[in-house]
């Protein structure tokens, strides 16, 4: 009996620093429910950042959350992830034609730059 007790008090101690390893890191469900956290925070600031009209620093972020989403494999929010982006490439087109139709007269009037159509 003394034998038994004392291997499997020796076991433990040489299994001890194994088990901590294993009890620290997380399990596989936990480290996709942290991604699929980290993804639904990046959405939710590429939100606010589309909303405040940055649209270069909202794509920045949504990006990121279309890759978390990808490797998730969470269609849904592939797909709402891709409407925002949608609106923020659509915003930034519309500024640069607002910005040409501006800067349009100004180019026309300098000799170098005038259009041949």
């Amino acid at each position: 009996m003394r034998k038994i007790l004392t291997t499997f008090l020796a076991l433990g101690f040489y299994l001890t620093p194994l088990t901590v390893m294993l009890m620290a890191q997380p399990a596989w469900g936990q480290a996709q429910n942290l991604r699929s956290l980290e993804a639904k925070r990046l959405l939710e600031q590429g939100i606010k950042l589309t909303q405040q009209q940055k649209h270069h620093q909202a794509i920045e972020i949504l990006q990121q959350t279309l890759i978390i989403a990808q490797e998730l494999k969470d269609q849904k929010s592939e797909e709402n992830v891709m409407v925002w982006l949608g609106f923020n490439y659509k915003a930034l087109e519309e500024k640069l034609k607002a910005q040409e139709r501006i800067l349009q007269p100004t180019l026309e009037s300098i000799p170098c730059c005038e259009r041949s159509d």
